[in-house]
């Protein structure tokens, strides 16, 4: 070993079997190198041996389970291990570990320790954990980078036991209750969830239909008892919108329907015409002879029709009500001719009351 001496700071050199290690303090730096003449740092380390630590710090040497030991290690490569001597050497790739931690590590925040990060291990899960003594914090993942976050595989069970938000919190002002929370629209494969600024929307851009309980075949209720219920589009109830003639009617069920009251609105016909004086009212033989030759009443729809086509309810009523008035119209004509036969009757009794005294 020889020793250099400048104004009290030395340059030692020790060579002990085939390691030679230079401790350089030149005084006017105040740079210490270790394995290196030429220090760019306060202390600047060398090594070229990749099996040992270039820097270890320990206390009691005590095992811990696998390859650790208490104490930090740092690596030639840059590498750091605490608690962890062999650095990565039980990770699936070891090359790309620069930290490795035996233990739960915690960032807290400057200028308090009640707000902190911890990423673990509880004995049974993984911990990423935030804690915080201020209300309406949260932990951020991507938040201001804006990139995907991936969750496992394809064939991974992501499991979330409290709330889960995506996105901005404060854009979801009541979460009680509530286990998924998404600040914006979701897109869940073909199926858009969302607001456009007016209504809420669920769309689907696939090629098939939206199936909502198809399999169950459970109840759906939509909204409460005074909600309004809008479908701007079409709707089919059962499988009828591939039948002949359903694709231009707004709603389509197959089966019964049942209401309680119906009203049909903007019906363009209604036969109050019938009863003006100048009503050209079929005269009764004329009738008759119409009703044998087709067999059914003028203007009102043939059996064939209706089976082919069906009934517009209000134009329907509208002919049914038309037919009525005109049954009316008769009635009254033919109770005039009562009248009328009734007064001769009278007449002719009469008549014949007076031959019959003369005799």
């Amino acid at each position: 070993m020889s020793n250099n001496w400048f104004h009290g700071i030395a340059n030692m050199t020790l060579n002990q079997i085939d390691t030679t290690m230079t401790i350089h303090l030149p005084v006017e730096e105040g740079k210490v190198g270790i394995g290196v003449c030429s220090p760019w740092a306060r202390l600047h380390v060398y090594a070229n041996n990749p099996h040992y630590p270039v820097f270890m710090a320990e206390g009691k040497k005590f095992s811990l389970p696998g390859n650790g030991y208490q104490g930090i290690f740092v690596r030639w490569d840059g590498r750091v291990g605490i608690c962890q001597n062999l650095i990565g050497s039980d990770y699936e790739t070891p090359s790309r570990l620069t930290l490795d931690v035996r233990g739960d590590a915690r960032f807290s925040a400057l200028n308090s320790t009640k707000r902190y990060i911890r990423i673990g291990y509880d004995g049974a899960n993984g911990l990423i954990e935030f804690f915080s003594d201020k209300q309406g914090e949260a932990l951020l993942f991507n938040y201001y980078s804006g990139r995907n976050i991936g969750l496992g595989n394809s064939s991974s069970m992501v499991g979330v036991p409290g709330q889960l938000i995506v996105g901005n919190a404060a854009s979801l002002p009541n979460m009680a209750g509530y286990k998924l929370g998404v600040g914006g629209n979701a897109y869940i494969n073909g199926i858009a969830i969302g607001y456009n600024g007016y209504d809420g929307f669920i769309e689907y851009g696939g090629s098939g239909s939206l199936l909502i309980n198809y399999t169950t075949q459970k109840p759906i209720t939509l909204g409460g008892g005074n909600t309004i219920v809008k479908v701007p589009g079409k709707l089919a109830i059962g499988d009828v919108w591939n039948a002949a003639g359903a694709a231009p009617y707004n709603l389509a069920v197959e089966g019964w329907a049942i209401m309680e009251r119906c009203r049909v609105l903007k019906q363009p016909f209604w036969p109050d015409e019938v009863f003006e004086k100048d009503y050209p009212l079929m005269p009764l033989d004329s009738l008759e002879n119409f009703i044998k030759t087709y067999k059914h009443l003028p203007e009102i729809p043939t059996k064939e029709t209706i089976q082919k086509e069906g009934i517009d309810v209000g134009a329907m009523n509208a002919l049914l009500l038309k037919k009525i008035e005109e049954l009316t119209l008769y009635i009254l004509q033919q109770q005039k001719e009562i009248e009328r036969l009734n007064k001769e009757l009278k007449q002719l009794r009469l008549e014949m009351r007076k031959l019959s005294s003369q005799k």
